[in-house]
Parts: C-alpha cells; structure tokens; sequence
C-alpha cells in the first residue's frame, strides 16, 4: 500500500477543483468566492487529484476496518498500549519510520515518511474517556458496557 502518497496528495489536491483553481476550502474569503487570481489548469495536478480520488476509494472497506479495531480497545489516556501497536505497526509496513516513546510517554510516537518539503504532519486522538462507552452508530446513549471508556 501506499497510505503517505495517498494521504498526501490527497490533502494537497482534495482543495483544488479539476480546474485546477482554489476555492472553496476553508480560506478566509468563504466557499463561494473566486480566488483573486486564477490558478493555471494543471493537467498533472488533475491526474494526482483523480489517482488519490481512486486510491483513497479502494482504501473504504481497509479504514473501515482499522476504526472498527481501534474502536474495539477502548484504551485510556496513557494506557493505550494496543491502540499504538496497531497503528505503529500499520505504518512500518507501509513504509513508516517510526519513533516511540517521545517526550517520555511510552505510548506516544511519531511516525515519518519521505524526506524533504513539505512536511505534513496528522494528528490522532488514540485514547478512550472514562465512562464514555458508547456502541458505533447509535445517536443516543447506549454504552456498550456501563462506567467503560
């Protein structure tokens, strides 16, 4: 798999229309005004644009499942300790270096790809909260099991 590719071109591309203009993003002039000037059509942009749109759909059904599984440790805060291998672990494979225990939590990482500009950089929330258990999908409190994170 080629999850940094992906995820990088589509961060860098998902803001630009297949016009190759800006807009619409959440810039400080609103959705629905034009840019102040025009950004040239750039046919490479729109193949990396349509190659991530692609990439990322055929990825569905393999990010489903890693939600469902970090979903289903329910760690808390300082605790998540299958959550990180999970997840460490996915990055290696794809190509990740990955630096564990930063600045002295043992569960804490930071995971690198590449080298050079730009650097992107994706934060993630891996910890359950206390007494929050709750079954996916459901719009109402429904804990799956009472007083569980």
């Amino acid at each position: 798999m080629r999850i940094l590719p992906l995820v990088a071109t589509a961060l860098l591309f998902t803001a630009l229309p297949a016009s190759g203009q800006r807009g619409g993003g959440r810039g400080g002039r609103g959705g629905d005004q034009p840019p102040s000037v025009p950004l040239p059509a750039s046919p490479r942009a729109d193949a990396l644009k349509k190659e991530a749109i692609a990439d990322v759909d055929r990825m569905a059904k393999f990010t489903q499942e890693m939600v469902d599984q970090i979903f289903s440790y329910g760690e808390l805060g300082f605790q998540e300790v299958e959550t990180s291998r999970y997840i460490t672990k996915i990055l290696r494979d794809n190509g990740f270096t990955v630096q564990e225990g930063v600045a002295g939590i043992p569960t804490a990482w930071v995971a690198r790809w590449g080298s050079g500009s730009p650097v992107i950089a994706i934060g993630s929330d891996i910890d359950g909260i206390p007494q929050a258990s709750q079954k996916p999908g459901v719009a109402y409190q429904d804990p799956i099991v009472a007083g569980a994170p």
